[in-house]
């Protein structure tokens, strides 16, 4: 996925990746769904599995509870149940 949304070397191939998982590929995702279109929806999922997967401190966590996060897709679902469930 390298310059998915820059050229390279402006910024990090982490961050790159990860304004396309926040943003770039939930909006494709949603309208693939709003106008009933099948390929932007498997184009945006088949992206998520190619991007690598985001470490960070809630991930780390929930690797620490005997919860394998595998997944960039499954990343961002954990990062919302955190958000939704947990207190800070």
């Amino acid at each position: 996925m390298r310059g998915f949304l820059v050229r390279s070397g402006e910024i990090g191939k982490q961050s790159n990746e990860n304004i396309g998982i926040k943003s770039v590929l939930p909006l494709l995702f949603a309208n693939g769904k709003y106008k009933v279109k099948q390929r932007p929806v498997d184009i945006a999922l088949h992206l998520m599995e190619e991007v690598k997967l985001e470490y960070n401190k809630i991930v780390r966590s929930w690797k620490f509870h005997a919860l394998a996060i595998e997944s960039p897709r499954y990343s961002q679902v954990s990062l919302e149940i955190n958000n939704e469930h947990c207190p800070n």
